[in-house]
This record gives structure tokens, C-alpha cells and sequence, in this order.
């Protein structure tokens, strides 16, 4: 699977979480676009760096993609949501 970064953030059509109200859609949306751009699985857990950390060319695609997932999901919140979430790997966020 190739993870295509071309998508831009504004065309998404994701409002960006401010609090709790609206999570429910902000989750669809933006669940659906990191699996369109391959990403969930690094999002959702089932894609763990632990798996693919004696592969070194693995790991670079691996590293590249958690990175990407997490621009995603930082531009899609507001600072104050960002401000309260631990920022270690896609995930986490």
C-alpha cells in the first residue's frame, strides 16, 4: 500500500475539533481519510513500530507514515485540544 500525502488538509472537509462537541464526526471524517491515505492502521494500533524495528527500510516507511498521520490529526484540532494530547506517535494523539 502506497500512502498517498498529496490530499490537502483544507480539502477534507474536516472541521477542526475545538472540545467535545462534534467528536463523533470529526472521528468519521477523519478515520476515513487516514484510511484512504493508508495511515490507520498506524492511527488505530495495528501497525506497531515494534513489528517492523529490525527492518530498517520498514522502519523508515513506518516512521514516515506516523509522521504524516500526525500532521493530519494535528491540523485537524485546535490548540487547546493539541495543548491536552501526548504528542509521542500517531496513536498516542
Amino acid at each position: 500500500m502506497s500512502t498517498d500525502t498529496a490530499i490537502d488538509i483544507k480539502n477534507l472537509n474536516i472541521q477542526k475539533l475545538t472540545g467535545s462537541e462534534g467528536y463523533s464526526t470529526w472521528k468519521a471524517r477523519l478515520s476515513v481519510a487516514l484510511r484512504a491515505m493508508s495511515l490507520w492502521e498506524i492511527v488505530h494500533g495495528t501497525r506497531l513500530r515494534i513489528s517492523v524495528e529490525s527492518k530498517p527500510e520498514d522502519l523508515a516507511k513506518w516512521t514516515k507514515d506516523n509522521d504524516h498521520a500526525m500532521f493530519f490529526i494535528m491540523a485537524s484540532v485546535s490548540d487547546e485540544v493539541l495543548m491536552n494530547s501526548n504528542h509521542s506517535s500517531a496513536k498516542q494523539l
